[in-house]
């Protein structure tokens, strides 16, 4: 049986302090952060809207990184030492104090079950995990279009139904691995030329939207995406969700904070 959190942990915001005490956890060594991130040691640029940028957000990440090569994540089976590497990462995450744990790649979808199983606070493994929610918010003859770093490997991994998508044939899955940025991002060069990629991608959405008008909203799989989330949607005229959207939501959930004003 896991072991649940201590309550005493849970402080929560305010002004001043109480009588009570506070705990802490021997071997950690932070505080004052909410999520962590199992992060991937990658020779790529982290731009602002990056997960691995801390400009992202306007509050804390705390950061865990996992030396694994990339092709060993974004692949189309998962793969034992990930999932290995990735549960010793979260479970570390957890013992600093962070609420919850996140994946700060599309591909962490393959390992939802495993990490969530294997600690005891939530973990959310993929800006995936949004589609069922997005599925269930639009008419049952409208789709979900998924722009991914890896259209063929994402199609034929597990991730979709590992983040609870049921019904396949109402999500649209479109690659921008044969784009020149993308593929700079994938070979991991360490640079690439984000004004460059933003007209790949907005091209990309169009083309998809173009091909199936019935796509009523877009999801954005890898975190080298989000930076462009807004340009996409001012292309395409859809609501766009990503990484930062789905952190956003999780934070809103660890750290609820009063209601002020007046009636």
């Amino acid at each position: 049986m896991q072991k649940q959190s201590d309550s005493r942990e849970w402080v929560t915001e305010q002004v001043g302090y109480g009588d009570g005490e506070v705990h802490w956890r021997e071997g950690r060594g932070v505080g004052g952060a909410a999520v962590g991130v199992i992060q991937l040691k990658a020779n790529i640029p982290m731009v602002p809207g990056n997960m691995g940028n801390a400009c992202t957000f306007p509050f804390a990440l705390l950061y865990q990184p996992m030396e694994v090569s990339g092709e060993m994540v974004v692949s189309s089976e998962p793969h034992p030492e990930v999932i290995q590497r990735a549960i010793g990462a979260a479970r570390e995450l957890e013992r600093q104090g962070v609420r919850a744990v996140m994946g700060n790649c599309g591909f962490f979808a393959n390992y939802q079950p495993e990490v969530a199983e294997a600690i005891t606070v939530p973990f959310f493994s993929s800006s995936l995990l949004q589609i069922p929610n997005l599925l269930t918010s639009i008419g049952s003859s409208q789709k979900v279009g998924v722009i991914t770093a890896d259209g063929p490997k994402l199609t034929a991994a597990p991730a979709l139904e590992k983040c609870g998508v049921i019904d396949r044939g109402r999500v649209v899955i479109v690659g921008a691995e044969g784009e020149t940025e993308m593929q700079r991002i994938l070979n991991t060069e360490g640079r690439y030329d984000p004004g460059k990629l933003e007209e790949q991608l907005t091209t990309v959405a169009k083309r998809m939207v173009e091909q199936d008008p019935s796509i009523a909203v877009i999801l954005l799989e890898c975190t080298e995406l989000a930076p462009h989330g807004h340009a996409i949607q001012a292309a395409v005229r859809r609501p766009v969700w990503d990484f930062p959207t789905l952190v956003n939501w999780v934070y809103a959930g660890l750290v609820r904070r009063p209601f002020t004003g007046f009636v």
